[in-house]
């Protein structure tokens, strides 16, 4: 799908170009934790107690469950303190109505991760060509990566980053898991202007995650103010991209 968004921008335009797919990172869930019963003030199955489950990634989902029967909490009528990916889960007996005890519960959470840990990614010009360089931490899944050009353009009410994808087929992995370090040179005979570099990788299952964060700037010769702050804003506003 090709997206084009313009936006006014103080007293010029800013044009965005990309061929885009969703960000995606990977998912998985934690086992069940049943660290408490509700003999006591009731059953208290919180990320407070229950600690970093997902050792250091984002927890996107949680899901509790009755033990007894596997029944989803939600379905059992009973009223919960808290029931979410902040705290985690508490059913205190004395929210309880007609006297009633919590029920014993399981918790699990959903734990995600980047595809691709991008530690760093730079740019820098030698003539009119531009060297691409990048390093992961790990890569997960990984089908490779693509590189989009923008290139800042200066005139009264016409100023323009329009993104376009400069590697004619994707860059390739190095190996699952581990560190890596890349180079691509833009081999373009570039005029002189300011030009932008964004990194995007692509897992196996075809969707893309935008390094948006990470872009970086070259000028060449006398070209326009750069503007990395921007770039970056309207980057995720295109792409959806939190990175």
């Amino acid at each position: 799908m090709l997206t084009i968004i313009k936006r006014e921008f103080a007293n010029f335009f800013i044009l965005l170009v990309f061929s885009l797919s969703s960000p995606i990172a990977q998912s998985s869930w934690t086992g069940w934790f049943d660290r408490d019963n509700p003999s006591g003030t009731g059953d208290w199955e919180d990320l407070g107690d229950l600690g970093d489950v997902c050792f250091g990634e984002d927890i996107v989902d949680v899901q509790a469950r009755r033990i007894s029967d596997q029944l989803p909490a939600e379905n059992t009528g009973q009223v919960f303190l808290f029931y979410n990916t902040t705290n985690g889960f508490v059913c205190r007996n004395v929210d309880q109505v007609n006297n009633e005890q919590c029920f014993d519960y399981e918790v699990r959470f959903k734990c995600e991760s980047l595809l691709v840990d991008l530690l760093s990614f730079s740019a820098e010009n030698y003539g009119n060509q531009v060297i691409l360089k990048w390093k992961t931490t790990s890569e997960i899944d990984s089908t490779g990566f693509n590189i989009y050009r923008a290139r800042g353009k200066s005139g009264k009410n016409s100023d323009y980053l329009t993104a376009v994808r400069i590697t004619g087929r994707i860059i390739s992995p190095k190996g699952e898991g581990s560190s890596s370090d890349y180079s691509y040179t833009d081999t373009n005979n570039l005029s002189n202007g300011t030009y932008y570099y964004l990194l995007e990788d692509i897992s196996d299952d075809g969707n893309s995650t935008f390094h948006c964060n990470q872009i970086d700037v070259v000028t060449i010769g006398q070209g326009s103010t750069i503007d990395l702050e921007s770039a970056i804003k309207y980057c995720k506003e295109v792409t959806g991209s939190n990175n």
